[in-house]
């Protein structure tokens, strides 16, 4: 029984975060038009590639579970030189993560960690 109500948890708490994400991609994006970088963190991969798509314009740059350690050492460097942004976090893959504080103070956390425990 528990199992069943940790994955009905899991479930709304992705249908929750693909919900909210266009609303989300649009406030995050009159922030990027103001000129101010951001750091976006989330949890599902849905929702970063929602994200991903309604902010194509401004070049996200990613640090995820998906991507290599090099490709997380691009992003990063992309972002902290200006080539970027927009810079999309999950939320457990910034562990390490130094200096994105010097180029960015507007952080936006379109999703909280989920852990069953």
């Amino acid at each position: 029984r528990k199992q069943v109500e940790n994955a009905l948890a899991q479930s709304l708490r992705m249908a929750t975060g693909i919900a909210k994400a266009g609303a989300i991609g649009e406030f995050v994006k009159l922030i990027l038009e103001s000129g101010e970088p951001v750091c976006l963190f989330a949890w599902h991969r849905e929702v970063i590639d929602i994200l991903c798509m309604k902010l194509r314009d401004h070049k996200p740059v990613l640090c995820t579970g998906t991507e290599s350690p090099g490709l997380k050492e691009q992003a990063k460097k992309a972002f902290r030189e200006g080539a970027s942004n927009c810079f999309i976090c999950s939320n457990r893959s910034g562990a390490g993560i130094d200096g994105l504080q010097d180029r960015c103070s507007v952080a936006v956390i379109a999703e909280l960690d989920y852990s069953p425990a």
